[in-house]
């Protein structure tokens, strides 16, 4: 039996493990208004720092705290 290892190289921002990086690249659903709000945008370094109890984002040096039901919604490409 062969084994192939295989990594995902998008993803939404709530499944990457915690210090995991990934350049956001779109989003889905209703929230683009909200997220551009927040400074969210297509092509920003984004570093999932924590998971729980709340998800805690760094994006480019501003950490934010932001609900998982959002972060769904957030795209990235990962880069570790």
């Amino acid at each position: 039996m062969f084994f192939h290892k295989f990594t995902v190289s998008f993803s939404p921002l709530n499944l990457l493990q915690e210090k995991e990086q990934g350049i956001i690249t779109s989003f889905t659903g209703e929230a683009l208004e909200r997220l551009e709000s927040l400074g969210i945008k297509p092509g920003l370094r984004v570093t999932l720092e924590q998971k729980f109890p709340d998800l805690i984002i760094n994006l480019e040096n501003n950490w934010l705290k932001i609900d998982e039901k959002i972060a769904k919604l957030i795209r990235v490409k990962v880069i570790n």
